[in-house]
């Protein structure tokens, strides 16, 4: 039982250490996620002291799989964390990216030549359909993630799994999005 508990809180720490490092976690998420750290963390070593008090081997075991079924820190706190954080992440950028679509446009503007104009134009309007897919995609997506339960899992997995579909769209959209700056910029110059 002391093998299972300290891998999950060894998990647990890698997490709290990632979520450190993670600049753009909201502040509300941050909060959320680390008190789910906390009360995993806390119940796994209440589990743990439980098993090693408990007077027969069949109540050892009883209490002993609440490790897996009360904290699911594999299917549940580990995906809560990345897709939290990357979620958060996917909706600053595209923030920064719907901030400088005016001075973009405005450069557009100041384009003299009509192809290149034409071609930044298009790569433009992507780029705002492209940022707005993105927002759109990683928009509830935390707050999604944050009220899965363990006691949801393992029927909750679609919802992950769907949540995951939205990060990995938001994510080639961004990308998509950033390129088309890319074209932008090469016509400004």
């Amino acid at each position: 039982m002391g093998l299972a508990v300290s891998k999950r809180e060894l998990t647990i720490g890698q997490l709290t250490s990632a979520l450190a490092q993670r600049a753009h976690v909201t502040d509300a998420h941050r909060a959320a996620l680390a008190g789910l750290f906390t009360a995993d963390a806390a119940g796994l070593q209440s589990v743990n002291a439980t098993v090693h008090t408990d007077a027969t081997c069949r109540q050892a075991v009883t209490d002993g799989r609440t490790v897996v079924t009360t904290y699911r820190v594999y299917m549940l706190l580990v995906p809560q964390t990345h897709l939290v954080a990357a979620a958060d992440t996917g909706t600053y950028a595209a923030g920064r990216l719907t901030a400088v679509e005016p001075k973009l446009q405005a450069g557009i503007d100041a384009i003299a030549d009509p192809t290149k104009k034409a071609q930044a134009q298009t790569a433009y309007d992507d780029l705002v359909a492209q940022t707005k897919a993105a927002s759109d995609d990683v928009a509830a997506v935390g707050d999604t993630m944050l009220a899965l339960t363990p006691a949801q899992m393992p029927a909750g997995q679609s919802t992950v799994d769907a949540e995951r579909a939205k990060v990995t769209s938001g994510r080639t959209a961004l990308t998509t999005a950033l390129q088309d700056a890319k074209t932008i910029e090469s016509l400004l110059a």
